[in-house]
C-alpha cells in the first residue's frame, strides 16, 4: 500500500465535494454555467465554454451518488450540443460518465432517442460510442493516478498538484514509464518548465537503448522545450548534436522530421545569432514538402516568419503556397 494513501483520496474527495455550490445552483433551476455555450478559438476551433463546468458537475453526481434524474437528463442534452459541434468531435468523459449516470433511469428505454442521438452526433462517436459502460463511482478505489487525472480533467490544479507531489514521493524507481508520467503531469498542471531534468533522463535512456528512431524524438522534445522557454543556445546545441550522434538521415520521410522542422523554424525567429546557418540547412526540405503541397498549417506559417527573419524572398513563393493550402483545407 502506497504511503499517504489517505491523503491523496481525502485531497481528491475535497476536489469532489468543492463542486456542491454548482450543483446547488443547477438543483435551484441555474443552469448558466453548465448550459452549452459556443466559442471559437485559433487553437481548438468550435468549443464549448462550459465543457469543465459541466463534466465538474458530472463528476460530482456520480461521487456524490446525488439522485438527480431531471439534472442528468439537462446534463446529456447539453453534452450532446458539444458532441455535435466540436471541432476534435470525440466522445469525452463527460459523454461517458453522463451515460452512466442516465442508464440508472432508463427505465423501458425512455432514453433510447438520446442515446441514439449521441451515437450519432460525430464520427468518433459512430465509431466507439456505447451503453455499456460503467464508469466507478467509489473513489477509494481509485488509484491515485486516476485521481491525478480527474484533478486535471476537471481543471483543479491546485489539487493536481497535490496530488502529483503525492505521487512523486511514492516512485520506487525513477525508470522510463515514471519519467515520461513525471513530464506529462509537469505539464499538465502547468509545472513544464520543471521538465528540463526528466527530458534529459528520458533522452539518456533512449540513447542507450540505441533505437535511433526513439532517440531522435527524445531529443525532439527536449529541443521543443529548451524553444519553449527560450533557451535558444541549448536548443541550438542540441539540434546539432543531435544531427551527429543519430542517423539523422532516417527520418526525413517522417512526421517527426516535420515537427523537428517547425522548432528549427522557431530557433531561426528566435536566436539571430544562428538564424542564417539554420535556415540553409532547413530550407532544401521545406521547399520540397511545399512542393509535394505535404506542408502542415503551423509548419508553412513558421517558415515564413523564418523566410522574412532571414530576408529570403522565398518567403512570397511559401506565402502563395500557403493561401493554396487554406483553400483546399476550407480555411478560407
Amino acid at each position: 500500500m502506497m504511503k499517504d494513501s489517505v491523503l491523496y483520496r481525502e485531497t481528491v474527495k475535497e476536489c469532489i465535494k468543492n463542486q456542491s455550490e454548482l450543483f446547488q445552483k443547477v438543483k435551484n433551476g441555474d443552469y448558466f454555467e453548465v448550459c452549452y455555450q459556443q466559442k471559437q478559438t485559433e487553437k481548438y476551433g468550435i468549443c464549448d465554454k462550459n465543457y469543465t463546468s459541466r463534466l465538474r458537475l458530472a463528476y460530482y453526481i456520480l461521487f456524490e451518488k446525488a439522485d438527480c434524474e431531471d439534472i442528468v437528463k439537462r446534463l446529456f442534452e447539453e453534452e450532446l450540443k458539444d458532441r455535435q459541434t466540436n471541432s476534435f468531435q470525440g466522445i469525452g468523459t463527460c459523454l461517458e460518465i453522463l451515460t452512466c449516470l442516465l442508464m440508472k433511469y432508463n427505465c423501458e428505454n425512455k432514453y433510447q432517442s438520446l442515446f441514439q442521438r449521441a451515437k450519432n452526433a460525430n464520427f468518433d462517436c459512430a465509431c466507439g460510442y456505447t451503453t455499456d459502460i460503467e464508469v466507478e463511482s467509489n473513489l477509494d478505489n481509485y488509484k491515485i493516478e486516476d485521481c491525478i487525472d480527474i484533478a486535471v480533467k476537471m481543471k483543479c490544479f491546485d489539487y493536481a498538484e497535490i496530488l502529483v507531489d503525492c505521487w512523486k514521493e511514492n516512485v520506487s524507481e525513477w525508470n522510463e514509464q515514471a519519467l515520461y508520467s513525471l513530464t506529462c503531469y509537469n505539464k499538465n498542471i502547468g509545472r513544464e518548465i520543471e521538465n528540463e531534468q526528466p527530458l534529459r533522463q528520458l533522452l539518456d535512456i533512449r540513447l542507450s537503448n540505441g533505437k535511433n528512431f526513439d532517440s531522435i524524438s527524445e531529443w525532439r522534445n527536449l529541443i521543443h522545450y529548451d524553444i519553449q522557454f527560450k533557451n535558444y543556445e541549448k536548443a541550438y546545441q542540441n539540434l546539432t548534436d543531435m544531427k551527429k550522434q543519430t542517423k539523422f538521415s532516417e527520418i526525413y520521410r517522417r512526421n517527426l522530421f516535420k515537427y523537428i522542422l517547425e522548432d528549427c523554424m522557431e530557433l531561426i525567429c528566435g536566436y539571430p545569432d544562428r538564424a542564417e546557418e539554420l535556415w540553409n540547412w532547413a530550407k532544401p526540405f521545406i521547399k520540397e514538402y511545399s512542393a509535394a503541397g505535404s506542408m502542415h498549417g503551423n509548419l508553412y506559417k513558421k517558415s515564413i516568419e523564418a523566410a522574412h527573419i532571414v530576408q529570403d524572398v522565398f518567403e512570397e513563393e511559401l506565402s502563395q503556397s500557403y493561401d493554396i493550402w487554406k483553400r483546399k483545407m476550407y480555411l478560407v
